[in-house]
């Protein structure tokens, strides 16, 4: 996948515009494996221990338990409310990147008022966890019922989800993780990498002085392309020609004129016989 792919809202990759949650590689006829799960599927119908297992699996994401518990919370809630709306389930990406993003900020929220030391009787919470709170909460009526038990009429709506896009991501390194997650889990990439690592087809391609290159941006992927290629090392027909361990990593002026390279590792093989 590459920047434009990532930066197009109707991909469903980004948590920057709105956009319908599919995160499929292939929209127009599903994923490799023919399948036409799309990243809603996942986030509607996995229990919060699928959901929390794939966040710490393929993003390490530390508040994974609370997500993924906020994640069927927010749908169960919202089933209750379908006699009084037409939304069914989790549908944009934006609506995720809110739940993720509340949910990280409760939990925070909760944590700062338990470490507060002596609290008073009946003192409130910090005046600044009391602004973010109104401001999250503002938006929360695009999706949900407001305390008032009515949701934003749609021309509210219209004018509320573009100042919402343009608000800083709260928490953000917790929202790029779990689409990360799902984006994988959607696509089923880790596996299809595995299978192809493994392959003959790389051998029956390249022809000798031909050379494998890849760019790995997760740990996970980077794992099984290092254990394939020492494989093929192994086998007699490849040399290495990556450092083993790290493989190949971006300089730090790299880094500042890209910064989307930044956990990028770069790995490579040539063919010898």
């Amino acid at each position: 996948m590459n920047s434009y792919q990532i930066e197009n809202p109707n991909r469903g990759f980004t948590f920057r515009k709105t956009g319908p949650l599919d995160m499929r590689f292939n929209a127009k006829f599903g994923n490799n494996n023919g399948s036409a799960v799309k990243a809603r599927d996942v986030v509607n119908n996995y229990s919060a221990v699928e959901l929390s297992s794939i966040f710490q699996r393929y993003a390490d994401e530390p508040h994974a338990e609370v997500i993924a518990k906020a994640i069927v919370q927010w749908r169960k809630e919202k089933e209750l409310e379908r006699s009084k709306t037409d939304n069914k389930g989790i549908q944009s990406t934006l609506e995720l990147r809110y739940i993720i993003e509340e949910a990280v900020f409760r939990h925070n929220a909760e944590d700062i008022m338990e470490d507060s030391q002596n609290p008073q009787e009946g003192q409130g919470a910090p005046c600044h966890l009391t602004k973010k709170a109104n401001k999250l909460q503002r938006y929360r009526k695009i999706w949900r019922h407001n305390q008032a038990g009515a949701l934003s009429t749609q021309k509210k709506r219209k004018k509320l989800i573009p100042l919402y896009e343009k608000q800083k991501v709260h928490n953000a390194d917790s929202v790029m993780r779990c689409f990360q997650a799902l984006r994988i889990e959607t696509n089923d990439e880790l596996q299809h990498l595995q299978s192809f690592i493994q392959s003959h087809a790389i051998r029956d391609v390249l022809n000798v002085g031909g050379r494998l290159v890849t760019i790995a941006f997760h740990p996970g992927e980077d794992i099984i392309v290092r254990k394939g290629m020492e494989q093929l090392v192994q086998s007699g027909e490849f040399r290495l020609l990556t450092p083993e361990d790290e493989g190949l990593r971006p300089t730090e002026d790299e880094v500042r004129e890209n910064s989307k390279s930044r956990t990028a590792r770069l790995r490579a093989v040539e063919k010898v016989k």
